[in-house]
């Protein structure tokens, strides 16, 4: 057996510090700030819980591959004090989370029904040119990562942000040996009955699995997963 690697803890109080990929070295919330911009093996990064105003980051995990499978970095939410709780963050505005790297865990955060997917560029409901918007993304060139314990609960359907986007997944998965586990999927909505493009629709896929431009990619675990009631539009709704 290899020895587990030396880790670090960070602790997050709030969106601003997670978006900036700093954290405090202790759960006081004492000292000077860390970067966890780059995560390694065991790396933990302990997000403070509650109602959460945002959730957007761009983190990256670099170990090697056998330290990714044994011992990955997590990003866990916690309760007011730090532990390590399924629920303890409530997301409630505007999320935009980017993976990449190995070894990467998210696991126990709530997206309510006022989070949404931050708008990628100038697109709209109607128009991804800009980009396509997500919740988490699971980077291309990404590779043992896994999403456990989320719970997705008619994300952005009360959020009235402008720059709530509704074109897209709510994840998406590229790379290599991803794992999706116990999360729960539900409200993926879209108004039946006024499908104007000003409508705040619901719209798209919940989760999507890509091709690559990096070789291998795939071989994706989904297990235990809730996936609840959608609509279906007509044949002729764009949606």
């Amino acid at each position: 057996m290899f020895p587990l690697a030396a880790a670090t803890d960070y602790y997050v109080a709030t969106p601003a510090q997670f978006t900036a990929r700093t954290g405090y070295a202790n759960a006081a919330e004492s000292g000077a700030q860390v970067s966890f911009a780059t995560l390694r093996a065991g790396d933990r990064v302990l997000l403070k819980g509650g109602s959460w105003s945002g959730f957007r980051a761009v983190l990256t995990g670099s170990m090697t591959d056998t330290e990714a499978q044994a011992n990955p970095a997590r990003i866990l939410a916690c309760d007011a004090n730090y532990q390590p709780t399924l629920g303890g963050v409530v997301v409630d505005g505007l999320a935009r989370v980017n993976l990449r790297g190995a070894g990467l865990v998210l696991a126990g955060v709530h997206f309510s029904s006022r989070s949404g997917m931050f708008r990628a560029g100038s697109g709209t409901d109607y128009n991804d040119d800009e980009g396509l918007a997500y919740l988490i993304s699971l980077d291309s060139g990404s590779k043992f990562g896994t999403l456990s314990h989320l719970k997705f609960e008619r994300c952005g359907w009360d959020n009235t942000d402008p720059d709530n986007d509704h074109y897209g997944p709510w994840v998406s998965v590229s790379g290599y040996r991803h794992t999706l586990q116990y999360c729960e999927v539900a409200g993926r909505d879209f108004d039946a009955v006024n499908p104007a493009a000003t409508n705040r629709s619901i719209r798209n896929a919940t989760f999507t699995f890509n091709t690559d431009t990096v070789t291998p990619f795939g071989g994706h675990r989904v297990r235990r997963m809730y996936f609840g009631e959608r609509k279906v539009p007509c044949g002729s709704d764009e949606r």
